[in-house]
């Protein structure tokens, strides 16, 4: 059976949402891949707290696994390389033998997608919502 990564993309999503949709899906650990912290509950040291008081393990990953998002014309480009991707989502996959884990993202994470196929990890869309479906469903076409 293949390994689940959940994915959830911060969007407008308030730290009540967020825990409500990680209750839903009894998520263990939440992966944070953003590439730049925010103010407020999702400024990283505040969202490691909340995670905590919640039950939680929260991990800081945009690093290895997040997109630069500085506006320029390379919006979006990995800000590392694939191999160092696929070492990590590697990590993600051995996190996610032992428990269920969910991917935070402030960009679509698109570039996870084919390293993740790769390692048999199966990536799942989910919405603000709750709904869940493969995450090749939320690719755009063309």
């Amino acid at each position: 059976m293949r390994s689940e990564l959940f994915v959830v993309e911060r969007g407008q999503l308030t730290f009540s949402q967020l825990a409500r949709i990680l209750d839903a899906l009894t998520i263990d650990t939440l992966v944070d891949i953003r590439a730049s912290d925010e103010p407020g509950d999702f400024a990283y040291g505040v969202l490691s707290a909340l995670c905590s008081a919640f039950g939680y393990g929260y991990l800081r990953r945009g690093d290895q696994l997040g997109r630069s998002d500085h506006g320029a014309p390379d919006h979006g480009a990995p800000v590392h390389d694939p191999a160092a991707t696929k070492a990590a989502l590697g990590s993600m996959a051995e996190l996610a033998r032992h428990g269920r884990i969910s991917l935070l993202t402030d960009v679509d994470p698109a570039h996870l997608s084919t390293p993740a196929a790769e390692l048999g990890l199966a990536l799942r869309s989910v919405t603000a919502d709750g709904a869940i479906r493969p995450y090749e469903d939320h690719l755009p076409i063309g």
